[in-house]
């Protein structure tokens, strides 16, 4: 696939792309750049191809300066860019409609990179947001007025936006920050995705670095790093600046960024840099003082160093309210009041808060952990599948296949963004145990899973760790047992699913082997087969009966023969299903026969699901008509559809029902939505991977088999 990147050309807005870019281009696309001449070095320094926006007409088309101004002319170097290089896709930044109109006109899709916050209208909630800076809705408005203009200079007024009354984030809009940076209980707008922070920018020259460092190295002092936005209309800084850092306890390494006109006094503690990096220098400090935009923001939280946020305009106040209810960041404002603090006295008492420092490194610890360019690659990649003009392209498979990629896309990086709250602190102290240690014990089985199909995804790495963290703690062995009622299948799971090697693993095998557990007394034979199962992914000893002495005493055996007149039960029909093909990844046991009849139960089972909207229990069937044979893409697509259809922007099943669907934020949210949310995952992550043939797999596992026979 051909991609064009064309963002604005200042290192806040390119540097982003660039980090996605070189992702796309390992991934096998063909990836080029579009800016003003002058960013051709970094460019060049991505290891990208770069064309002059100049060469196209576009003088100032990707100056942030002009953005507004401006959409015209990025429209016209675009579009010829586009054709030139016969584009499949453009990838812009937010302030960009230039590249919106083209899209529209190339009939090509359109992602674009936003800042670390959203800056428009929320789907819902948001309900009580203090109101730094301007509204949400005044500033909508006016994006979608100069996206307005935009159109009507490219001559497009007369047509519908393909996006109707939702324009601004094209196909995708990726957002570079954490979800802990929206409003509490928000809801981002359909098409909204979070990548995170997308960093990426030129390596520092050694001789300048260590001039740096040599200068800093004179007076000893504590290093602040300050990166200036543009002022918009604002007070000027310098003097607040030079009172902070001259005759004080601390030095500053002061960014010009895109500011104008610096005044260092004389003596002041004041170095002044312009610099296309920033990282080896907010290395060399120990707090950040910024405006708020957000590449000094995010940069900052990734090496683990708090904030102080003195915000002017554009983005600035909306960012540095997020920071400060997230408690990141210390507030310094810009302006002189009766009753304003003393900003020395600010700095310093941020400098010596080590719960700031501690959230700071809590926040900047999600924002490192999981690959935001891979994240923002796949959405890319999503986008151009879902878009009729790039099928060919991308190799697309039938495209049937596209709401279960949207299912497993959606819900897995729901679960990665969220899945390390089991293992935090809040998490601990706010779910009850059992749910909790149950959770973890449903993600550890979504992961062994999940290797099996996609095993590159860096994603899986990072749930996994969450996992393996939390079995790490010494207090988790009390934790199986805490409760008395499910204590023993809460140990035989977590044996059948935790490293081989593990000390605890070896004491509760043997612990419920001792107490008899691993025998059929006083079990049901569904109760058998689930235990079985897991005693055998366990390699433990038992004396259970046989899968296929287990499946002619089930619920839908018995059904299907005639020797009993009630519907089984759904869910464990499904399960059964499950234990017996190892969730697909194993043929069955079933002759043909039998399993056409019991898919033409599960079938009917589905439709009754999807008339009463329980999402949970239709993720759990389709996966069900899976593991039986049976093509639920083809034959079950509406629970599919209803499935997608529920799913939220950030990928989340809200509920188990529709009846039940659930719009609180934050722990009641998250245990609403997160059991759906992982039977979602699995089931369209495992209908993705396909099944073993007749004959065999490599997904197999031949213990399992040997057991089964």
């Amino acid at each position: 696939m051909n991609i064009l990147l064309c963002p604005h050309s200042s290192g806040g807005y390119l540097y982003p792309a660039l980090a996605a870019g070189r992702r796309l281009q390992q991934r096998g696309h063909r990836v080029s750049v579009l800016g003003q001449a002058a960013a051709g070095p970094v460019v060049a320094a991505a290891g990208l191809p770069f064309a002059a926006a100049e060469d196209f007409g576009g003088r100032r088309a990707f100056s942030p300066t002009w953005w507004g101004t401006t959409g015209l002319e990025q429209y016209q170097a675009v579009t010829r860019a586009a054709r030139q290089s016969r584009a499949d896709l453009l990838v812009t930044s937010v302030l960009c409609n230039g590249p919106l109109a083209a899209a529209e006109v190339l009939d090509i899709p359109v992602v674009v990179i936003g800042l670390s916050v959203h800056l428009w209208d929320y789907r819902s909630g948001g309900a009580g947001e203090p109101q730094w800076g301007r509204p949400r809705d005044n500033r909508t408005a006016e994006m979608l007025r100069w996206y307005a203009d935009t159109r009507e200079q490219a001559g497009l007024a007369a047509r519908p936006s393909r996006w109707a009354d939702s324009p601004l984030p094209g196909d995708a809009l990726l957002l570079r920050g954490d979800p802990l940076l929206e409003h509490p209980g928000a809801v981002l707008p359909a098409r909204v995705h979070q990548v995170g922070p997308l960093a990426w920018e030129p390596a520092a020259d050694p001789a300048e670095l260590e001039a740096v460092r040599a200068h800093l190295a004179r007076t000893g002092k504590p290093v602040v790093y300050v990166h200036l936005g543009r002022f918009f209309g604002g007070k000027n800084p310098w003097p607040r600046l030079n009172a902070l850092f001259t005759g004080g306890r601390f030095q500053a390494v002061v960014e010009q960024g895109r500011s104008t006109d610096p005044r260092p006094a004389p003596g002041a503690d004041i170095l002044l840099v312009r610099k296309p990096w920033m990282g080896p220098l907010i290395h060399s400090a120990g707090l950040v003082l910024t405006s708020g935009t957000s590449a000094p923001v995010l940069a900052a939280l990734l090496r683990r160093r708090p904030l102080a946020v003195s915000p002017n305009g554009s983005e600035q106040p909306l960012l540095s309210g997020a920071c400060l209810r997230a408690g990141v960041a210390a507030h310094l404002p810009n302006r002189d009041l009766p009753d304003t603090a003393d900003p020395a006295e600010v700095l310093a008492a941020a400098w010596r808060d080590e719960g700031l420092r501690e959230r700071a490194r809590a926040l900047g610890r999600r924002l490192a952990a999981g690959d935001s360019a891979g994240r923002a690659a796949d959405v890319i990649e999503r986008v151009a599948r879902q878009s009729p003009t790039t099928r060919e392209a991308m190799g697309m498979r039938r495209a049937g296949q596209a709401p279960v990629r949207q299912l497993a896309e959606g819900a897995l990086e729901w679960i990665r963004v969220h899945a390390g709250y089991l293992d935090s602190p809040a998490g601990r102290a706010e779910l009850p145990v059992t749910p909790r240690v149950k959770a973890l014990l449903q993600l550890a089985l979504l992961c062994r899973y999940w290797a099996k199909a996609a095993p590159a995804d860096p994603g899986l790495c990072e749930v996994r760790a969450t996992v393996e963290s939390a079995w790490r703690s010494p207090a988790y062995a009390g934790l199986l047992t805490a409760d008395p009622d499910y204590a023993r299948p809460i140990q035989l799971t977590y044996a059948a699913l935790a490293p081989a090697d593990g000390y605890l693993r070896r004491a509760v095998l043997d612990r419920i082997a001792a107490e008899g557990y691993l025998t059929p007394r006083g079990k049901t034979p569904y109760h058998q087969l689930a235990t079985r199962f897991f005693a055998d992914l366990a390699g433990a000893a038992h004396t259970l009966d046989s899968y296929q002495a287990l499946y002619e005493a089930s619920q839908l055996a018995r059904y299907l023969s005639g020797q009993r007149a009630d519907d089984p039960d759904p869910c464990v029909a499904a399960h059964t299903a499950f234990y017996l093909t190892d969730f697909g990844f194993r043929e069955s046991l079933l002759r043909e026969d039998a399993r056409e009849q019991a898919r033409r139960v599960v079938r009917r089972f589905i439709e009754r699901s999807v008339r009463q909207g329980e999402w949970d229990l239709a993720g759990k069937l389709v996966l069900a008509q899976h593991c039986l044979g049976g093509d639920p893409v083809g034959t079950d697509s509406a629970a599919l559809r209803m499935l997608a259809g529920a799913q939220t922007a950030d990928g989340a099943i809200p509920g188990r029902t529709a009846a039940g669907r659930t719009a609180a934020g934050g722990t009641a949210f998250f245990r609403a939505a997160y059991q759906t949310t992982l039977v979602t995952a699995m089931t369209a992550l495992i209908i993705s991977h396909g099944r073993p043939d007749d004959t065999g797999s490599a997904g197999r596992i031949p213990e399992l088999w040997r057991a089964a026979r």
